[in-house]
């Protein structure tokens, strides 16, 4: 009963972190109620203990990215991850092509291929505005360790990669 009183403190302590701004934000009230949670842990309150270790069981219920696709998108995942793949892979080739293209415009234009190329450049971002970008935002999000998003990087991660394998073993003929 030590064992599982020390992991419901352990759970309130994490939730208190979390909500610490919250926390704040209620006054002195919000305090209050995380210490009658606590205090009812501590004293060993069988019935607060479980709930927690339930609750707590039931949010780490998947364990890894792949798991949360298989159940989201079980029928419809290779479908799913190779419309990413290719979504992104068009839209990486897309703006790499119109930048060249603008280059181009520009080097051997004159002003009237500057002005071209200037229209050009702004249709390379537009192309890697949507798909493109939010992968690499997400990739970015994680590397700076914010904790939410890098369960939906590796999500992403997961389909892309599965996506490329699938495209690469029809191209292949495997």
């Amino acid at each position: 009963m030590k064992t599982l009183r020390l992991l419901a403190v352990k759970i309130v302590w994490e939730w208190v972190m979390r909500n610490v701004k919250r926390l704040r934000e209620d006054g002195e009230a919000g305090w209050r109620e995380a210490g009658k949670v606590l205090e009812r842990v501590l004293r060993g309150d069988s019935r607060t203990v479980a709930l927690l270790l339930v609750l707590q069981s039931s949010t780490t219920a998947f364990t890894s990215a792949e798991e949360v696709v298989s159940n989201i998108f079980r029928p419809f995942r290779d479908a799913v991850a190779v419309f990413l793949a290719i979504a992104f892979g068009i839209g990486i080739i897309g703006f790499a092509l119109i930048i060249v293209d603008a280059l181009l415009s520009w080097f051997t234009g004159g002003s009237f291929g500057r002005s071209l190329a200037v229209g050009k450049f702004l249709k390379a971002a537009e192309t890697l505005a949507i798909i493109p970008i939010i992968f690499l935002s997400v990739q970015i999000m994680k590397g700076i360790g914010i904790q939410e998003v890098s369960q939906v990087a590796d999500i992403l991660n997961s389909l892309l990669q599965r996506g490329w394998q699938i495209v690469l073993s029809a191209l292949s003929g495997s």
